[in-house]
């Protein structure tokens, strides 16, 4: 009895564990942040492909499993082009799932590897046709 009591414990510490690490990062993306750099196969991309693009995570708990959000991207012939996103945050807090809807259409996920978070950095990369990108973004 008391071995199944400490193998419950067990299970139940490291599960709150990985899941205050994915929590904690969710916490510090809570907010708008926007795009400062972005590379293809570590080349720097001209500005005009990502400049003026801002993310805004809205608050949540890793628990609902997707968080929500949007982000805008500007567009010299419509203004600016706002799209909503979920994403998950998973292994704790090195993975970085995302799914964007652009007109009623959902992406497939695009899952990346979270390089650096902090309460004012957020680095992933992710492959995709073969290229490596990575895009950095800083809190507004």
């Amino acid at each position: 009895m008391k071995s199944n009591l400490l193998f419950t414990l067990l299970i139940s510490t490291i599960l709150v564990l990985s899941c205050s690490k994915d929590q904690k990062v969710v916490r510090q993306l809570e907010g708008d942040w926007k795009v400062t750099n972005y590379t293809i196969n570590g080349v720097a991309q001209d500005k005009s492909a990502w400049d003026g693009q801002v993310y805004s995570f809205n608050k949540c708990k890793v628990k609902k499993e997707w968080c929500t959000g949007t982000v805008s991207v500007p567009d010299s012939t419509k203004g600016t082009i706002t799209m909503e996103f979920k994403y998950k945050i998973r292994e704790k807090g090195k993975k970085f799932d995302l799914q964007v809807n652009f007109l009623g259409i959902v992406s497939e996920t695009q899952t990346s590897d979270i390089k650096e978070h902090s309460k004012s950095k957020f680095v992933y990369a992710y492959k995709d046709n073969g290229s490596e990108h990575e895009m950095t973004m800083t809190k507004k």
